[in-house]
């Protein structure tokens, strides 16, 4: 499987529907994305609950520094306020070959709605929506709301849209799987670990097994490969945008490849 990471972001600014839609158009089998919650309530497309300096300007188009860009929490403001803030149009040097062009943080139901209808136009299958639910315990009633209620609005928004076929949800925080494992047990789930952590001492502090395991991909090894094997789970590694690193992953039996340039990537 090959995953647009936040769309395809290293073609195109992350988290866009413009960004979504090129890499439908590049034949991703599955899209990469992060979600947090606004003041009022929605579920807004976004990697931090806060505006990132990297990548957004200020509603009158000026860059921020890190301070002033990190000061506007999106969990304080309406999605009309952060409608007036643009993500696309500063040059992230990271990634040189991106697009640059005049967009908004999307939320959730209106990217899956445009989504839809541009597959069905071009007669193409809807591919998986990995979506990730940026959630710290730390976070808890500053930047977001507690896990019951974070999770019931993306469930809420999911359910409207696509089938239980369709998406999988994934997320670092434990207490997001836990409470999706007890009370949304026809939800895929894909546990997200940053860390070298012995993958077994990971699932044993979770609890459960999970469908799927993503770690960082230069985490993935033998152990890792062993364990997810014996226990039926399925590999999604992330962040790999060389296509020697994907081709190791793939040989060693990694189900998929989270990347920032699908272009890249051969099946």
């Amino acid at each position: 499987m090959i995953i647009g990471h936040r769309g395809c972001r290293g073609l195109m600014p992350e988290n866009t529907v413009e960004g979504f839609l090129k890499a439908v158009e590049l034949g991703v089998d599955a899209l990469e994305l992060d979600v947090v919650i606004t003041g009022d309530y929605k579920v807004l497309i976004s990697h931090e609950p806060w505006l990132n300096h990297e990548i957004c300007l200020n509603t009158n188009g000026n860059e921020m520094s890190t301070a002033q860009a990190s000061g506007i929490n999106l969990y304080q403001l309406s999605y009309e306020q952060i409608k007036k803030f643009d993500c696309g149009m500063k040059i992230n040097p990271e990634f040189p070959e991106q697009k640059k062009i005049k967009a908004t943080k999307p939320l959730l139901e209106d990217m899956l709605i445009q989504l839809k209808e541009y597959c069905s136009q071009k007669n193409i299958p809807l591919p998986v929506i990995c979506i990730e639910i940026k959630s710290d315990e730390k976070f808890y009633g500053k930047f977001q709301p507690p896990p019951d209620k974070f999770i019931s609005l993306v469930m809420e928004t999911v359910s409207k849209q696509l089938t239980s076929s369709q998406y999988l949800i994934q997320s670092f925080d434990m207490n997001i799987l836990k409470v999706l494992h007890e009370k949304y047990p026809e939800v895929t789930l894909s546990a997200l670990n940053e860390t070298v952590e012995n993958t077994e001492m990971f699932f044993n502090k979770l609890g459960f097994i999970t469908p799927y395991y993503s770690p960082y991909y230069i985490f993935v090894n033998e152990s890792t490969i062993e364990f997810c094997t014996n226990h039926g789970i399925e590999i999604l590694a992330w962040t790999v945008n060389n296509e020697t690193d994907a081709a190791l992953l793939k040989s060693k039996g990694v189900r998929g490849i989270i990347t920032d340039y699908p272009d890249r990537i051969c099946r």
